[in-house]
């Protein structure tokens, strides 16, 4: 994904529903990786189609705090979502 500042980013939502967030704005803390959990995952067939999020992620480097917000739904495709 890119931001509204043009920076790079990368959200992974798992069917268990914990999330991973990285991105190379300077305004985050270089290199770090941001975990969270709560994610609601839709599942069809097995197979994870689509997520909706409104969860505080923490950082691995300082431990600081990011709030991602927002839904993602994958239509047809390969996985027949």
């Amino acid at each position: 994904m890119t931001s509204d500042k043009g920076t790079f980013g990368s959200i992974a939502v798992l069917a268990d529903g914990s999330i991973t967030f990285t991105s190379g704005a300077p305004e985050l803390s270089g290199n770090a990786v941001y975990t969270g959990t709560g994610a609601q995952v839709v599942l069809t067939n097995e197979i994870p189609c689509g997520f909706a999020l409104d969860n505080d992620l923490t950082g691995s480097t300082d431990g600081g705090v990011v709030h991602l917000s927002g839904t993602l739904m994958i239509r047809g495709g390969v996985f027949e979502c």
